[in-house]
């Protein structure tokens, strides 16, 4: 993945997913696309739940627009920017994820516990209550 934003969280501009978890700590892994209405709808809540766990989950949110039609790095990195969304952000640089994770629905998130073991995922938007909800769910098992 290349990063848009955090690099230092994820290892470098350039990085593996897996090098997310040297930091010994659980992540939200978010898939999304620029031109996805469903993930523009999501990502502020996204934004504030990181905010609130800050220090104690790792959001990460992975573009994938190029491998589902729905958008590109310019219209990614346009997203970002509109929404003010911080955390980091890269995009995948081929379609390996999305097989990886079995993302069938746009958005779909994975939550992984420290060690990178799937806990939980959701295909479809989440609210900002189950997004709560799932993130205390993984802050407490780990």
């Amino acid at each position: 993945m290349v990063a848009y934003q955090g690099a230092d969280v994820l290892g470098g501009r350039e990085a593996r997913f897996s090098d997310v978890f040297t930091q010994g700590k659980p992540v939200v892994l978010n898939f999304w696309a620029g031109n996805c209405p469903p993930c523009r709808l999501e990502m502020p809540s996204f934004q504030k739940i990181a905010d609130e766990y800050e220090g104690r989950v790792i959001f990460v949110g992975l573009d994938v627009g190029v491998f589902t039609g729905l958008g590109d790095h310019k219209s990614g990195r346009q997203l970002l920017d509109e929404l003010g969304i911080r955390y980091p952000s890269a995009y995948a640089t081929d379609a390996s994820p999305l097989r990886e994770y079995r993302v069938l629905n746009m958005p779909t998130t994975i939550f992984l516990d420290s060690n990178g073991k799937v806990v939980s995922r959701r295909g479809g938007i989440i609210t900002e209550d189950d997004l709560r909800g799932l993130v205390e769910q993984l802050v407490s098992g780990s």
